[in-house]
């Protein structure tokens, strides 16, 4: 027994260390999409002791610009927690620039320059930093999807193996190169639901309170998550309705769960009553993305169903998860209800917006939040294929879908979603017709037999254009300076360490199988009648 616990808790390890590696090592080593490289500029403010204003000039109609706020000072129009997520990094030195009295100019013409005082900013050093970022969280979201499912009941070996699903054939992996906050909140979201797991297990209410600041922590990063914590709150109020006759525990109950969450809400209203004069004013309130005007089915089958941007697209193993949902209801009822109206109210949210797909993206970028959820039933079918209990279709079926699900996001992984757009008559935004893996798919064709342009390389950078075979940092050209051999140096020991990480997990998941089946092989042979 201690060799199999030891097993076991070595799988996880070697899980997070495989993850890990192939995450950093696939990394962008740029920041693709506006909106963090406005975070960024928050969160190099931070780091200088200053309010969280961005310094670059308000712009209506431009893509990067700050939002008009308070006292004639700009701000980013989005939730502080991201930034408070990249406030870290700003710790490495060289990462911000401080201006006291002068000029700050920006690459782009329809910018210019700008004197400022006493200003600070992000500088492209940080923005590369910043792609590592995206990696973590991703990692520790597949570590916090695997304890999920042990906590679940689920043997050791079924629950790594539905996570390296989970990591490398699902939109996660492709969301971990793109530095988006989707990952985070599903990060957060997935974190208050392992604990309402843990909750329902042993009736301790720290388990409440972990699982209402997690949430908590999603309101911080997406306020528009604020929508979900009824559905999210469907396990905690039965077991307080069950607890009625009892007034002063179901009490108790009910404020370890909604106490922690109430901080999210009130940090958000604090901090744009702070830039924008309304607790609920963000800087969103006019935009015209968010306008409710798409009809409901349409962004339902967008999200779900449409080969441009559907969930079954980006991630086919959902399919096989469908099989799973009955035994998922039966087993945990309180959760599954829980995790399932969830991800139906994020969809009908979203679903609505005139931006319905999350802007340019790559897929749909609201659905990213509610993969593990909806993956979690996968592991029932992966445990009965382990088993032997399942029908040789369904075993072909999940290795196809697997097998189709990596190729997928390899597509979104080493290229940059945005060079997609070439050649296209529209925007990506909302494009339901044309399969973005397919168009990544030629992008890369492209890129390896002539290298790929990617004219988008942060704010900082903003205004030159990269030629290089893949979006990875460590294949981007440098000039043979010391730091691009440093480079393939570090790359190389992230894939020999992923490769060793990856043979040590096969090594820990056999162990305690054959030790099951030896014990299982050994109550046969006690059960068996003695020969007559």
């Amino acid at each position: 027994m201690a060799d199999e616990t030891r097993g076991r808790s070595g799988a996880r390890l070697w899980l997070a260390v495989l993850v890990g590696a192939c995450y950093l090592l696939t990394a962008s080593g740029h920041t693709q999409v506006i909106d963090v490289e406005e975070q960024l500029s928050a969160a190099a403010s931070m780091r200088a002791g200053r309010a969280p204003v961005i310094y670059v000039p308000v712009v209506k109609g431009q893509d990067f610009s700050a939002t008009a706020g308070r006292n004639g000072r700009g701000f980013a129009a989005h939730d502080l927690g991201y930034s408070l997520l990249l406030l870290p990094l700003t710790l490495i030195p060289g990462t911000v620039r401080t201006v006291h009295d002068g000029e700050v100019c920006w690459p782009r013409d329809s910018r210019g320059c700008m004197h400022v005082v006493d200003a600070a900013y992000p500088t492209a050093r940080l923005e590369a930093v910043a792609s590592i970022l995206p990696p973590i969280l991703g990692t520790l979201l597949v570590l916090v999807f695997v304890d999920l499912l042990l906590t679940l009941g689920f043997d050791e070996r079924t629950a790594c193996i539905t996570g390296l699903l989970l990591a490398f054939a699902s939109i996660v992996w492709v969301y971990s190169h793109i530095s988006f906050d989707a990952t985070a909140t599903g990060l957060f979201l997935l974190s208050a639901a392992s604990a309402l797991a843990r909750y329902e297990r042993s009736t301790e209410r720290r388990w409440l309170v972990a699982g209402g600041a997690a949430l908590a922590a999603a309101i911080i990063v997406r306020s528009d998550t604020l929508v979900l914590v009824p559905t999210m709150s469907i396990l905690v109020a039965v077991h307080v309705w069950n607890e009625r006759k009892r007034v002063g525990s179901a009490l108790r109950t009910a404020a370890a769960w909604g106490l922690p969450i109430l901080v999210g809400p009130a940090v958000n209203a604090g901090y744009n009553w702070f830039r924008f004069g309304g607790p609920s004013n963000n800087g969103n309130l006019s935009s015209p993305l968010l306008a409710p005007v798409t009809p409901v089915l349409t962004g339902l089958v967008g999200q779900i169903l449409s080969p441009g941007k559907g969930m079954l697209f980006t991630t086919p193993l959902l399919l096989l998860a469908l099989m799973g949902w009955p035994r998922f209801i039966r087993s945990h009822r309180l959760l599954a209800y829980t995790v399932g109206a969830t991800s139906v109210v994020c969809l009908v949210t979203h679903a609505v917006l005139f931006d319905w797909s999350g802007d340019v993206a790559w897929g749909s970028r609201h659905t990213v939040q509610i993969t593990a959820f909806c993956l979690l039933p996968l592991a029932y079918v992966v445990r009965d294929v382990l088993r032997r209990r399942a029908d040789r279709v369904v075993e072909v079926a999940l290795i196809v879908l697997a097998v189709a699900g990596l190729l997928i996001q390899l597509t979104g992984v080493l290229i940059d979603y945005e060079s997609i757009n070439e050649g296209l008559t529209t925007s990506v935004m909302n494009d339901m017709g044309s399969s973005q893996s397919w168009l990544g798919a030629q992008a890369l064709g492209r890129a390896l037999t002539g290298g790929q342009v990617y004219p988008r390389v942060g704010t900082a950078l903003a205004g030159r254009t990269v030629t290089a075979p893949v979006d990875l940092w460590w294949a981007r050209p440098q000039g043979g300076s010391p730091g691009a051999y440093l480079s393939l140096l570090v790359a190389v020991a992230l894939a020999s360490l992923g490769v060793f990480a990856a043979l040590r997990l096969r090594a820990a998941l056999r162990t305690p199988a054959r030790t099951a089946a030896r014990h299982a092989d050994g109550y046969e042979r006690q059960d068996r009648p003695a020969p007559v």
